[in-house]
């Protein structure tokens, strides 16, 4: 909505939140608090998964630990969408799960 606005009037309105009603803010408060929390939770988990169960070369897991590295949330959500695509989570057996929980 404001890049619509933007266009039509030329310059940044950087108060168009303020003209919505306060529930509304409230939820893009709330869902912007909950975006950043899942993105944080998510590149903890994916830095968990490639220190216990990633078994790929030495060269991938240090590719790997680069785009997890520098691209913060962004690696963390590019390595779970490999690990799902290539359905290495289905793979890992209850053997695997328990010898990396110790």
């Amino acid at each position: 909505m404001a890049l619509i606005l933007w266009t039509i009037i030329g310059e940044p309105n950087h108060n168009i939140l303020d003209g919505l009603p306060g529930f509304v803010s409230v939820a893009f408060g709330v869902w912007g608090m909950y975006t950043g929390a899942g993105a944080m939770v998510l590149w903890i988990v994916m830095w968990k998964y490639w220190a216990r169960f990633e078994r790929s070369s030495p060269s991938a897991r240090i590719g790997w630990f680069m785009v997890l590295l520098v691209g913060m949330y962004y690696g963390g959500l590019i390595y779970a969408l490999y690990v799902c695509m290539t359905g290495r989570i289905k793979s890992a057996t209850s053997h695997e799960i328990a010898a990396g929980a110790q």
